[in-house]
């Protein structure tokens, strides 16, 4: 991550994928890539570390199509080394053509807050960094 400035939430593999597609921007795999029209929820938690002392915020938002999206931000806060905490919500967004796109953002105010996965140790699965889950929306 870069301290103060804009990191984009990667995705690494896929589990299940119905319209939804995980695109790259060229560089890695960030955009939540919409195959048809229409009102979506995504949903999303991420773990988020701090790897040093004193205590810092995670700003995260939600860009469309390469544009940050007004009143999408949360900040969250983690306060000492090892500490950890799960931000999760979830957004109501519209694709009004097929192919629109969302990334997730985020930004921190030390360069020792990540998003970090953790390997599977005894009976614990491994933690991911990140999970994501899109639904269409609809009646």
């Amino acid at each position: 991550p870069v301290t103060n400035a804009e990191n984009l939430m990667i995705f690494g593999s896929t589990d299940i994928a119905q319209g939804v597609s995980i695109v790259t921007n060229g560089t890695a795999l960030t955009r939540i890539t919409l195959a048809r029209a229409g009102v979506y929820n995504i949903q999303f938690s991420a773990q988020i570390a701090k790897l040093n002392a004193g205590n810092d915020n995670c700003f995260i938002y939600l860009k469309k199509n390469g544009v940050a999206v007004a009143a999408s931000a949360g900040d969250t806060r983690v306060a000492g080394n090892g500490d950890r905490i799960m931000a999760s919500w979830n957004y109501v967004v519209s694709a009004v053509v097929p192919g629109d796109y969302y990334e997730l953002a985020w930004a921190s105010t030390d360069v020792n807050v990540i998003l970090q996965a953790v390997a599977a140790a005894g009976v614990v699965p491994s933690i991911p960094s990140i999970i994501l889950t899109v639904v269409p929306v609809g009646a």
